[in-house]
């Protein structure tokens, strides 16, 4: 499994609304607060018994698959739009479609660890498992 690699991430993020100048270090800033509070959603929208550490800093990685980069990043760009970036001009219908997204995005995340769960379980003896239906009393 491939983290998601945060100075490339937030370059991707620089891109995506073109943030320049000045504005740069309030966009890190507000890059990191967006970072943490969607691991902080995805966190509290799955069942989980281990989750997903907070990042200190835009150096290093998520603990999160690079196969949910897309998805990761759509709650980024979300967040980042609530707490005050200004989407690119042309994008605003984009964007908030995404926020009515916001659910079923995390819920992307859920899903995977519900088919992990599933998954590790294939290996149990099913003849006594209540999940495997094959309870015998």
């Amino acid at each position: 499994m491939a983290n998601i690699n945060l100075p490339t991430f937030a370059q991707a993020k620089e891109r995506e609304f073109r943030s320049k100048g000045a504005a740069m270090a309030r966009f890190a800033e507000d890059v990191l607060v967006a970072v943490n509070e969607v691991i902080g959603d995805i966190n509290t929208g799955m069942d989980r018994t281990s989750t997903i550490s907070f990042v200190d800093n835009l150096e290093g990685s998520v603990g999160i698959d690079e196969k949910f980069r897309r998805p990761f990043s759509e709650l980024v760009t979300q967040r980042l739009i609530e707490i005050g970036q200004r989407p690119p001009k042309g994008l605003e219908a984009y964007y908030n479609r995404l926020a009515q997204r916001h659910d079923e995005i995390i819920s992307t995340f859920w899903m995977d660890s519900v088919n992990l769960a599933q998954y590790a379980d294939q290996d149990d003896d099913d003849t006594t498992d209540t999940v495997g239906l094959g309870a015998l009393g």
